[in-house]
């Protein structure tokens, strides 16, 4: 059974630590020393469906709901994969 990665919480409050060289410095170094996951859970509170659903199967656009940040922050992208059903 293979060893189990640690978990993280970072609040959404901090964006910026994507970009910023001092501050985002030791949480990038901490994730270069870690093996690669196979998947991450992402919960938000800005998605409401009822009932309650997992949304894991297919690839979804990411919904941006933030303002205010600047311009390179708001160019990073992601595509997520989604876990299609093998």
């Amino acid at each position: 059974m293979p060893a189990k990665l640690p978990a993280v919480c970072v609040g959404h409050g901090a964006p910026t630590l994507a970009l910023d060289p001092e501050d985002g410095a030791p949480l990038r170094a901490w994730g270069q020393q870690l093996p690669r996951p196979r998947a991450a859970l992402v919960v938000s509170a800005h998605w409401e469906q009822d009932p309650v659903t997992l949304g894991a199967v297919k690839t979804s656009a990411l919904v941006y709901d933030f303002y205010g940040f600047s311009q390179p922050l708001n160019d990073v992208t992601y595509q997520a994969p989604g876990a299609p059903c093998a």
